[in-house]
């Protein structure tokens, strides 16, 4: 009687596993489409990946992509890929204190950015984590466009 107790949990735990979705996201497709349909004031640049740690305190992202401005303006695309949901997830955090940081800044250099940065999107998708700071109504439009499941 153990035994098939055992083989059914482990039967259920399997199933569980298997049917969650997996989400896919080209963020290098999903970047350049950013940046190209995106209204930006600014003209964003792809960084090099070495700028990203000293930038955002994430140093453990298995892909990642961000463009910035000569930063007259507040806009940005960070698009993050982590190993699993947890690191995303505290990517996420980081990414919000990142945020904050830069409405405290902003304040006192560019007050009307601020507005910008509130508009933000900010979401976790799975293992990715997908930041764009614009005025642009169309950011989640793109990004739902870019999601494989």
């Amino acid at each position: 009687m153990k035994k098939l107790l055992m083989v059914l949990i482990s039967l259920c735990l399997l199933w569980g596993c298997s049917n969650q979705e997996s989400v896919v996201i080209d963020l290098a497709s999903l970047g350049k489409q950013m940046q190209e349909e995106i209204a930006f004031d600014d003209e964003l640049n792809l960084l090099s990946t070495d700028m990203i740690p000293a930038l955002y305190g994430i140093d453990n992202a298995v892909e990642a992509y961000v463009y910035m401005g000569s930063q007259a303006t507040a806009e940005e695309i960070a698009l993050f890929k982590f190993a699993n949901a947890e690191d995303a997830s505290a990517g996420k955090a980081t990414l919000e204190d990142h945020l904050e940081k830069q409405k405290q800044d902003y304040a006192n250099y560019i007050p009307e950015e601020v507005a910008r940065i509130e508009k933000a999107v900010l979401r976790q998708e799975g293992n990715y984590v997908l930041l764009c700071v614009s005025y642009d109504e169309g950011v989640n439009d793109i990004i739902d466009k870019n999601i494989q499941k």
